[in-house]
């Protein structure tokens, strides 16, 4: 080998060297590929690719495969944030998500078998209910056959975790017939709006004279 050729020889060896010291190994490359989630919405859950990784604070690295994956960040009564990350090998990405509330989360029950759940006057959901009402001024009532319906008006605040109980009045008259008006849900609601306005002393002409009793509404925060 001439004097030259060992010269470029040597000068193509030590370049070799000196690329791949600037080049991590696959292992260290997949060690420092991933994201990073900053919120300020505590509890909330990170979802990555439909998988749960964590819950909110998690400021840690979360490995990620080169490519494309689906980000989320989730929690009830509040609206989710959606990200499409796509990653390439050896990076890191850093995301600040932070959810906005929209709704209130609630758990409802009642002692009345069957009871209803009705939300602004409409039918919202059947008890025990586990959901989310909107946010803002709303006006619950509960209702079922056999019993005085109750009703209770709330200040819904977004992100709210409430858990209620609705304690409903027996109905003081049962007709024998099934189809009589008196076994109808919705006439003992008329009734109970009345008495819950905080008129007493209400007489049914076929309740011999008997006046209604006051309906008793607990809610437990």
């Amino acid at each position: 080998m001439t004097g030259l050729t060992q010269r470029h020889f040597w000068s193509l060896v030590c370049a070799v060297f000196a690329v791949l010291a600037f080049v991590p190994s696959n292992a260290e490359a997949q060690r420092t590929t991933g994201i990073i989630v900053y919120s300020l919405t505590d509890g909330a859950n990170i979802v990555v690719d439909g998988i749960k990784i964590g819950t909110v604070p998690m400021e840690a690295l979360i490995p990620l495969e080169p490519g494309r994956h689906t980000l989320k960040v989730v929690k009830p009564g509040y609206a989710e944030r959606t990200e499409i990350v796509d990653i390439r090998r050896g990076q890191e990405m850093e995301f600040e998500i932070d959810l906005l509330p929209y709704a209130g989360v609630f758990s409802i029950e009642s002692n009345a078998p069957d009871a209803a759940l009705w939300l602004d006057g409409k039918p919202f959901g059947s008890l025990p209910f586990e959901g989310e009402i909107p946010m803002g001024e709303h006006t619950l009532k509960v209702v079922a056959t056999g019993f005085i319906s109750s009703e209770r008006s709330l200040q819904i605040e977004g992100g709210q975790v409430l858990s209620l109980r609705f304690d409903l009045d027996p109905a003081p008259i049962v007709a024998s017939n099934e189809d009589s008006i008196l076994n109808k849900w919705w006439f003992w609601t008329a009734a109970g709006v009345v008495i819950i306005g905080g008129t007493t002393g209400v007489v049914l002409a076929t309740g011999g004279g008997k006046a209604l009793p006051e309906p008793d509404a607990i809610l437990n925060f």
